[in-house]
């Protein structure tokens, strides 16, 4: 199965502006791909409490991993946020994509990278 990492904080503006299309990009790929949302470099004094409410405040239905001493964000060798890491079937990483730059890129960018990765 494809995994993808969406790196992101609360505090995060273009990582919360992208949450709406990875709703849809998750409704659309449920069955082939797995979205982990990783809350990394989190500022807020209650992590997970901040994520919550956010979490329900917009109804996303996100699997959120807290990265709380940001180990996966070093692991992984982000710089900035919001960044996504694509890993393919065999484990590896195939793909990076840092910022938000809207809705369709960002749905067009997944459908690409997962079209290929598939065939």
């Amino acid at each position: 199965i494809i995994v993808i990492l969406d790196f992101w904080a609360t505090w995060c503006g273009p990582c919360k502006a992208s949450f709406p299309a990875m709703k849809k990009a998750l409704n659309k790929y449920e069955k082939e791909v797995k979205i982990l949302f990783v809350n990394s470099k989190e500022t807020a004094k209650d992590k997970l409490q901040a994520v919550k409410d956010l979490m329900e405040k917009n109804d996303y239905p996100f699997h959120v991993l807290m990265d709380n001493n940001n180990e996966v964000f070093e692991s992984y060798g982000i710089s900035l946020l919001p960044t996504k890491v694509v890993i393919g079937k065999t484990g590896n990483i195939r793909h990076r994509s840092f910022g938000f730059r809207g809705e369709a890129e960002l749905l067009d960018e997944l459908e690409a990278i997962i079209t290929i990765l598939n065939s």
